[in-house]
This record gives C-alpha cells, structure tokens and sequence, in this order.
C-alpha cells in the first residue's frame, strides 16, 4: 500500500525526469565554430595579437565578441586582441602551424607595428607570411649545430620579424628596437641576408 509520503517521492521523480527529457544538451565547440570564426583565428596563428580598428576590417565584431565569449580570444584592454591559451589550442589543433606567435620577448609595439603591416597587406602576401618563431624553427632545421648556442656561436641577440613573399623573392620585415635599435637592425638585416634567404628588406 503507498503511503503519502511514497505519492510526494514518485511525483518529484516524475517532475525530474521530465526536466531531465526537456534540458538541451551544451553543445561541443566544435558545432559552435563556424567558417567564419577560424578565418578569423587563422589571423592569429601568424600574428598572435591585432588591434581591434585592424580585425576588425578583416572579421564583423559579432564574430570577435563570440570568440571573446567562449574565451578563445581575450580582449587585453578595450584595444587589443589576443588568442588565449585556448584558443593557442584550437589553432594548433585546426591549422597545425609550425609555431604559434610569441610575444614573451617583444614588446606590444613592436609586434602590433608588425601586425599593423600584415593587415596592409594583400591576400597572396599574407598568405606567405612567417613569423620570428616560426623562422627561429626553421633556422634550426637547417642548422641544427647552432640549437641553444646561437648567441655563443654566432653572436646573434635578436631575429628578423617576419618573412613574406612576393614574386618568388622573400622579403625581410625588421622592426627596430627602440633600445639599441642600430645595432639590433643591423643584426636582423644580416640574419635575412646571411640566413633567411631574404632578397630585400622592410624596415620598420
């Protein structure tokens, strides 16, 4: 025989059960990004960090705000975007590059001066480009001797930039340094020369 207390028990299980049948599911990331949102992010995995004004003119900000909201990108104060660790892990997992940006060792203004001259720059140009990491890598792949010694060995403190492409030819972006910038040029003008397989030289 049921009791009182027995009628309250099935019917809190039966209303339960039901919440349990209406509740979606949280959909899996990779169902919420579209197209849309890794050409953004694609943007990233070569320059690490943008201003707002310049993604902006390559992506609708309805696209950055859900990055944002799903903490891929972060917004660092109002002006600039960063990909997260997160979004770090999305982007290797999506486009495997070889490296992904870095910004440890530079400073903002430098690697925004950099990102500001990727957006100027036409499609096929862009789709050449190669940052610093990505060249160090490269560097050692051909060089394997200099690995971990390359300032003992070759006196080298700094490195180009960033590499593109135009007609066949690479061309060198080097920023310089607001201290000790003559000299730390003339050391990535020589690693593009010497090293990089650079034709010519962009100076920043």
């Amino acid at each position: 025989m049921m009791g009182p207390f027995d009628a309250i028990a099935n019917e809190v299980t039966l209303k339960n059960s039901d919440l349990e049948i209406n509740k979606e599911k949280p959909k899996k990331l990779k169902d919420v990004l579209k197209d849309s949102h890794y050409k953004t992010l694609h943007h990233f995995t070569k320059i690490g960090i943008a201003s707002i004004t310049s993604i902006s003119s390559f992506s609708s900000k309805k696209i950055i705000k859900e990055l944002i909201k799903l903490e891929i990108l972060s917004n660092l104060d109002c002006k600039r975007i960063v990909l997260t660790d997160k979004g770090k892990n999305i982007c290797k997992s999506k486009f495997k590059p070889i490296s992904m940006p870095s910004r440890s060792k530079q400073s903002i203004q430098q690697i925004l001066m950099r990102s500001e001259l990727y957006f100027t720059l036409p499609e096929e140009v862009r789709q050449t480009w190669e940052d610093q990491n990505q060249l160090i890598r490269l560097f050692y792949d051909e060089y394997p001797e200099y690995k971990d010694k390359i300032i003992e060995k070759l006196g080298f403190t700094t490195w180009i930039d960033a590499r593109i492409k135009i007609n066949d030819k690479y061309i060198g972006i080097c920023i310089k340094p607001k201290s000790n910038g003559h000299k730390m040029l003339e050391q990535k003008k020589r690693i593009a020369y010497e090293y990089m397989n650079c034709h010519d030289i962009y100076e920043l």
